[in-house]
């Protein structure tokens, strides 16, 4: 009896944590459901499943065989999506695709699983 308080206001603190949402993922989550709509041929049908974790890109270098290939993001942000839409001949079809987003979060630009999109300057 004497843990049900702390452990009561742990759990609502792991509530209001929770539930408190980070401006910078709604608006990902807005500009990427805007990019799906857009791209369908039925925007009406689309039902959103799930986002990743909203990740920032980092500058890197890949190197392939010797040769140094520089990567740079310019501070763009990345994220899956899996979604349900009908497509042209009405069936219902999920899909799952990566979006990039411009560092100042006001375009996102996306393709199927993998495929990477630089923005420019």
């Amino acid at each position: 009896m004497k843990y049900l308080f702390p452990i009561a206001i742990i759990v609502m603190l792991t509530i209001a944590a929770c539930s408190h949402s980070d401006p910078k993922i709604e608006k990902a989550h807005e500009l990427v459901t805007q990019a799906v709509k857009d791209s369908l041929k039925d925007p009406e049908s689309y039902e959103s499943v799930s986002f990743s974790e909203l990740l920032k890109l980092k500058d890197t270098v890949k190197v392939i065989d010797g040769q140094s290939y520089p990567e740079t993001f310019n501070g763009a942000y990345e994220i899956a999506h899996t979604y349900r839409s009908k497509n042209a001949y009405g069936g219902v079809v999920t899909r799952s695709d990566v979006f990039h987003i411009d560092s100042a979060m006001t375009n996102a630009k996306g393709g199927f699983l993998g495929q990477h999109i630089k923005f420019n300057k």
